[in-house]
């Protein structure tokens, strides 16, 4: 009978350490989970403060005013041929007595108008036209 009840301590023992030891890891992971909902909550502070930024930087940078070095930064072409296309009329500017300017979203859009079409998007291109053919009702005459 000793040893049933030395084997009964003994659990009793093992069950109140497991206890106290579940108490502590439970402990611990509520204080992890909360240090990780704090920095994670930090985080998206910081992420969001950097895409105002870079919203607030995007749309400056749209607005800006160039002098003809700029803009023949913003094409990859000398001053000269820059100069040559004010000359001409041909690149959208503005005088500011003797100083070219330009605004870059309008220099980057009329780049832009130039563009050529891939032969992918014409092939689309040319699918939506027929496909709206095909479903605009037939009348008689038309297609004579």
């Amino acid at each position: 009978m000793v040893g049933g009840t030395l084997l009964k301590i003994f659990f009793a023992k093992m069950k109140t350490q497991l206890l106290l030891l579940h108490t502590i890891i439970k402990k611990i992971m509520e204080r992890s989970i909360e240090s990780l909902e704090q920095k994670l909550g930090n985080m998206e502070i910081l992420i969001n403060e950097l895409i105002a930024k870079l919203e607030e930087k995007e749309k400056t940078s749209e607005e800006e005013l160039g002098n003809m070095d700029d803009c023949s930064r913003w094409l990859k072409r000398s001053p000269s041929t820059i100069y040559k296309l004010t000359s001409q009329k041909r690149i959208p500017h503005f005088r500011n007595g003797k100083r070219l300017l330009f605004k870059k979203a309008e220099v980057l859009a009329w780049v832009e108008k130039d563009r050529q079409q891939t032969v992918d998007h014409l092939i689309s291109e040319s699918d939506q036209d027929l496909q709206q053919h095909a479903k605009s009702p037939w009348k008689a005459g038309i297609y004579k």
